[in-house]
Order: structure tokens, then C-alpha cells, then sequence
């Protein structure tokens, strides 16, 4: 409560300044948007009740279903050992025949995979929106670990220039092939924004630029080694009541917590609830994957009966103990140092994008992400949209923000096909992704092998 008594303090700013208290906006955004913000409203205030609201919106498309060409595309960086990473591409077409329309590349959240429902929801926003879309497997995630880059995981420098590198790559191919008019954008959420403002900033400082329009990062961390100690204090905090939850009885809280309408029927164990639930099937159920094969790939061997896995009393202990800064102890202690100095400040990529002469960056968050410490973003709350609440990344079910996606992205996207192709006339709209957002409140859909928790 002490918390959320802080927050609302530090919102009253905002208020004074703009006659909102839904946000703290100004020039980085268009006045669509700053004016839609105005209308954001979350039925959760806590923190992690807010961030676990996100789950209970999913988004269930698959790329099979979508009306858009797919193709799987290699993106090249001399950082991997394997020469290249995955990447996605959704094409525009008109009759069969690839026209040509502007580039959207996204940057997902930690861990996040191609196939993850972050993926698929953006690729589905942008698409519909008229861009031809790439989107990326995150650095942290199994996809991208597989393809084994040069650093260990966790050094944010290699995995922005590995990013960069293979969107240059694509950027290229998609010119060579006549893809491209308009703008060239990039956006991240989480991990991937803090990433969407390191690119800009290498794409400013390279002699050909490339991003032509502006980097949006959502939700982004702060300063990722306080973020990484954020993390560990939501471990170690729910540490007994969720590292070793059964399948079954997680499935169940997730249901029980779904069927909540807000936050006036929370009662204490929901609250316990959203915190452990976050905190182990939002950050370390995928941590766990990730090293594990990582462990593996690089022949380290650090874990005990690794092969054997919960099958073993040994493996399970040292999962249930596993955190983030162990992770960096063990295996990426040069990462943690780079995470602690400028280079983990979100703040140093934005300014060097913009001495750079670079993308403009436009940033959003909530006030009570708490990746983030209290008041993180208060500097830079008059050039962003910064919500009351929303806790980490937990609006991205709602209809406010496919509202938002359109607003954000659209700007003169729609004279730009009627020009080109008048033709073909084009409905150019995110809000069409909110047809394939199921509302989950059963345990059998949180035991789904294709449930995910970003």
C-alpha cells in the first residue's frame, strides 16, 4: 500500500502538468495518441495483479491462420558462431505479386521465441497496419541461444549489434527485391525495447542509416541491473510457495485469479498469488530453459543431473535456488559488470541516438512497472507516455492498446498505399487483432502445451 500511496503521489506531478492522470506525455508522440493515453484505465493497481492481467488476455492466433505471406528469412552476423539468427517476415501483396510498403522490425521480450504469442500478435498488428514485418527471437530466448553467439547470454552490446547486424541483412535483401516505400521503423517491448533503443543508437553512429522513422520501446527497463535485482527479489521472496508448484495447482491460480473483474475482489491470497505466479512462470521457468540449453550447447556442465531434470532431486534444488545474478556468477560475470555501468542505462542508448542525429525514440511504460525503481521515469515524463499503472507490460490484452498499436503506427500509412495502389484499396487497422483475444479463465487453458506466459 506504501507503494501505490508513492506512485499515486508522484502521478499528481503529471496531473498538475498536463490535467490528466492518466499520463505524461508531450512532442515524442503524435497527438492522437497522447490524446488516446488520456482514456487508458486498468482494473488492477498492484503491481504484479496488474502485470498478470496481461495473461489473462491472450492472443491466439497462429501464423498458419494469418491472411499474409510468411516467409522464414536468415539474418547474418559474424557475432554467432552459426553465421546467422532466425528471423520472420510477413510480406505484402496484392495479387500474389510483393508490393512495395514500409518496414516494421519488432524486438520481443526476454526469452521470448518466433512462435511466442508476442510475436504472433505484433506480426499480425503490423502486418494489418500495412507494413511488411520482421520480427526476431529474443537474445535470452532458446531460439536464439541455439544459434550460439559469441558472448555468453546476458551481454547486452554483442546481442544489440547481433540484432542490428541481421536487421541490416534483411533491410538490404527487402531493398534489393523492391519491397521498400515509406517509413522504416523498429519497436521492442520489455528486454526487446531496452534492445529497440540500442539499435537506434548504432544505427545513428553507422555512416548509412537505416531507421528513417523512430525506435518505440514499451516497457523497457530502466537500468537492467536493477532490474536483474528486482527480479531476484521477486524470487526470493516467492520462493516457497512457487519454485516447486505443481502444473495442476498453478493451472488453477491462473484460472482463480482470471475470473477476477478488478481489484476490489482481490483478497490476500490472490495478491500472493499474482506475485509468485509472475515472478516464476513470467521469469524463471524460461530462465531455467534457457541456461539449460545454453549449458549444454557450450559443453559447461554446471548443472547437476541436467539430463535428467525434475526427475532428479539434485537438479530440482538447484533449479528451485536458481536466480538471475547466480546465472551471471556462474556463467556471465563480464555481462553483470556491463549491466551495472552506462551501458545497462536505457538512458545512455537514448542519448546516443540522439547526438547521433538518429530515430527519434519514443518510450512507454507504467508508472508501477516494477522492473523499474519508483519515479525511474520521471526525468523524461514530459517527452513519453507514461501510464497510472499497468505493471510490467500487463495492458497488452486490451482493447486500449491495439487502439494504441494503430494510433502509434499509422500516421500517413493510408495515403501512402492510396497512392501507390489505388487500386487495391487497403483497411489499414491493428484494432482487427482484438477478433483473436480469448479471455482465459479455466485451469485447461493455462495446461495447454502451447500456453505461454508473455
Amino acid at each position: 500500500m506504501l507503494r501505490n500511496s508513492l506512485l499515486r503521489s508522484l502521478l499528481n506531478i503529471c496531473v498538475l502538468v498536463l490535467g490528466s492522470s492518466g499520463i505524461c506525455a508531450a512532442n515524442q508522440w503524435n497527438s492522437e495518441v497522447i490524446e488516446h493515453s488520456k482514456s487508458y484505465k486498468h482494473p488492477f493497481e498492484d503491481t504484479f495483479a496488474s502485470t498478470l492481467e496481461g495473461v489473462c488476455n491472450t492472443f491466439n492466433l497462429n501464423y498458419d491462420d494469418m491472411d499474409i505471406r510468411l516467409e522464414d528469412w536468415k539474418g547474418f552476423s559474424k557475432y554467432v558462431d552459426s553465421g546467422w539468427i532466425p528471423v520472420k517476415v510477413g510480406i505484402q501483396t496484392v495479387d500474389e505479386k510483393i508490393k512495395r510498403a514500409p518496414l516494421f522490425f519488432y524486438i520481443p521480450g526476454a526469452f521470448s521465441n518466433l512462435d511466442d504469442k508476442q510475436n504472433r500478435q505484433w506480426m499480425h498488428s503490423l502486418t494489418q497496419q500495412g507494413y511488411h514485418t520482421v520480427v526476431f527471437p529474443n537474445p535470452w530466448g532458446t531460439d536464439f541461444i541455439s544459434r550460439e553467439s559469441k558472448s555468453p547470454i546476458g551481454f547486452v552490446t554483442t546481442e544489440a549489434q547481433i540484432i542490428y547486424d541481421a536487421m541490416r541483412y534483411v533491410y538490404q535483401k527487402a531493398q534489393i527485391n523492391g519491397m521498400l516505400s515509406g517509413p522504416v521503423r523498429v519497436a521492442g517491448v520489455s528486454y526487446g525495447g531496452f534492445l529497440a533503443t540500442m539499435v537506434a543508437a548504432l544505427d545513428a553512429e553507422h555512416p548509412q542509416p537505416i531507421i528513417n522513422k523512430d525506435a518505440t520501446a514499451v516497457a523497457p527497463p530502466y537500468d537492467m541491473g536493477i532490474t536483474m535485482d528486482h527480479l531476484d527479489a521477486a524470487l526470493n521472496d516467492m520462493r516457497e510457495g512457487f519454485a516447486e508448484i505443481g502444473l495442476a495447482s498453478k493451472a488453477w491460480k491462473f484460472a482463480r485469479f482470471c475470473r477476477l473483474k478488478n481489484e476490489s475482489q482481490m483478497k490476500p491470497k490472490h495478491y500472493q498469488d499474482a506475485k509468485g505466479l509472475v515472478a516464476y512462470s513470467g521469469f524463471h521457468d524460461t530462465l531455467v530453459d534457457s541456461v539449460v540449453l545454453y549449458d549444454e550447447l557450450r559443453d559447461i556442465n554446471a548443472i547437476p543431473d541436467r539430463d535428467k531434470g525434475k526427475k532428479s532431486d539434485k537438479f530440482k534444488a538447484w533449479r528451485k535456488g536458481f536466480t538471475y545474478n547466480k546465472y551471471f556468477d556462474r556463467y556471465a560475470p563480464g555481462a553483470r559488470q556491463l549491466m551495472k555501468n552506462q551501458v545497462g542505462k536505457l538512458m545512455h542508448w537514448v542519448n546516443r541516438a540522439k547526438a547521433g542525429n538518429g530515430a527519434k525514440i519514443r518510450l512507454m511504460t507504467a508508472d508501477d512497472d516494477f522492473l523499474n525503481v519508483i519515479g525511474a521515469f520521471d526525468q523524461q515524463a514530459e517527452k513519453m507516455i507514461l501510464l497510472r499503472d499497468g505493471g510490467h507490460y500487463g495492458y497488452r490484452g486490451d482493447q486500449w492498446y491495439f487502439k494504441f498499436l494503430e494510433l502509434a503506427f499509422s500516421d500517413k500509412q493510408q495515403i501512402i498505399f492510396e497512392k501507390l495502389y489505388e487500386n487495391h484499396p487497403v483497411d489499414l487497422t491493428s484494432t482487427a487483432s482484438l477478433a483473436y483475444v480469448k479471455r482465459l479463465t479455466q485451469p485447461e487453458d493455462f495446461m495447454s502445451p502451447d500456453f505461454y506466459f508473455w
